[in-house]
């Protein structure tokens, strides 16, 4: 079963044979604010706008669960080289006001097999809001 999706590409699901979930999902904004320098009063902030929201989320990538760690990593890798704007979907509904970007990865690569295979690692994926033009 389906429970969400990043893109077209990386899917995120749960059924007897694969396991690919997200974990710790936080989702971060904040806004800019100019600061006005008076003389002898205080300073006065003025509201510029928003910042590109972000959303962290990791991924556990386990041969145990189904899947090959290093071809799942290699998606999230080739989305965030390419620059691509995606869709971040959990269940029926999508995330944000248009779409994300990847802006970082971090990947725990922690287990591998005598030959080199990789086993087991946890994505960190970092995305920020890519604003409809």
């Amino acid at each position: 079963m389906v429970v969400g999706s990043l893109g077209e590409n990386i899917i995120f699901e749960v059924s007897p044979e694969v396991v690919k979930t997200l974990d710790n999902i936080k989702w971060s904004s904040s806004a800019e604010y100019s600061t006005i320098n008076r003389y002898i009063k205080d300073d006065l902030i003025e509201f510029a706008g928003n910042k590109p929201e972000k959303i962290t989320f990791t991924v556990r990538l386990s041969a145990a669960l189904g899947i090959n760690p290093l071809d799942e990593m290699v998606k999230f890798l080739e989305a965030k080289r390419k620059g691509l704007a995606m869709r971040f979907v959990i269940g029926w509904k999508a995330y944000g006001k248009y779409k994300w970007v990847i802006e970082s990865l971090e990947n725990e690569m922690k287990y591998y097999d005598p030959n080199g295979n990789l086993l087991y690692c946890d994505v960190s994926v970092t995305l920020l809001e890519y604003a409809e033009r």
